[in-house]
């Protein structure tokens, strides 16, 4: 099930949700207008698959980001591959009350546990 309807979705059914107010952006969404959005949720996921695209003046204070972006680029200062998210990790972390990291955030799990996943974030989101 789509992250973006479990934390849509109400608490009723086989697969409890959150009942938030779900935005949904895509690549092609104006950074400005994305930062529309990011700036006021409590909870970001980002899924673009564009390296370093949530900075840490897109997020609010204490919000909880989880980062599946899964994107490989060339290390400037070793120039090998490495993976990295589509948040700065280094920025948004002194801002966000959670975050995950790339790698070994969201992937640590199977897919089968991304529900899991997503109350353990909500969880420490609410006891920031």
């Amino acid at each position: 099930m789509p992250i973006a309807v479990l934390l849509h979705t109400e608490g009723v059914h086989e697969h409890p949700g959150g009942e938030a107010a779900v935005t949904s952006s895509h690549p092609y969404t104006p950074k400005e207008q994305l930062k529309k959005h990011t700036a006021l949720a409590d909870i970001v996921v980002s899924a673009a698959g564009i390296p370093n695209l949530i900075t840490a003046n897109m997020i609010k204070e204490g919000a909880a980001v989880i980062d599946v972006g899964i994107n490989r680029i060339q290390d400037p200062i070793t120039a090998k591959p490495k993976l990295v998210g589509d948040v700065d990790f280094e920025g948004v972390r002194k801002k966000a009350g959670y975050i995950t990291p790339v790698p070994g955030g969201c992937w640590s799990h199977d897919s089968d546990n991304a529900n899991e996943e997503y109350h353990y974030c909500c969880k420490k989101s609410a006891e920031a």
